[in-house]
C-alpha cells in the first residue's frame, strides 16, 4: 500500500467469480482501485480482464475510492 491507511472493502462478484468465491468478498486495501485489485489477486481471485465498478460506474486503476462506496468486480462478457 502507498502509506495510506488501509480500509475494509466489500466487493460484489458476478458470473464465474461468484461460483468460485460467493456473492462477495472482503479485502483490506488502500484507497485506490489498483490496491483493491491487488488485494483481490492476493485472495486468489483472477482479476485479469475484469473491470471494477464503484457505485455502478466503471473506475480506472489509479482512481481513488471513497469509504462506503459499493464495489463490484465485473468479469468480461462474451457470447452472442
Amino acid at each position: 500500500m502507498d502509506g495510506m491507511n488501509p480500509m475494509k472493502w466489500r466487493v460484489l462478484l458476478f458470473a464465474h467469480l461468484r461460483e468460485g468465491f460467493g456473492d462477495s468478498v472482503e479485502v483490506i486495501a488502500g484507497p485506490t482501485v489498483n490496491e483493491v485489485l491487488l488485494a483481490l489477486e492476493e485472495q486468489g481471485i483472477r482479476v485479469h480482464s475484469s473491470r471494477l465498478a464503484a457505485d455502478d460506474e466503471f473506475v480506472r486503476p489509479g482512481d481513488a475510492l471513497r469509504e462506503g462506496q459499493e464495489l463490484a468486480l465485473i468479469p468480461p462478457v462474451s457470447g452472442g
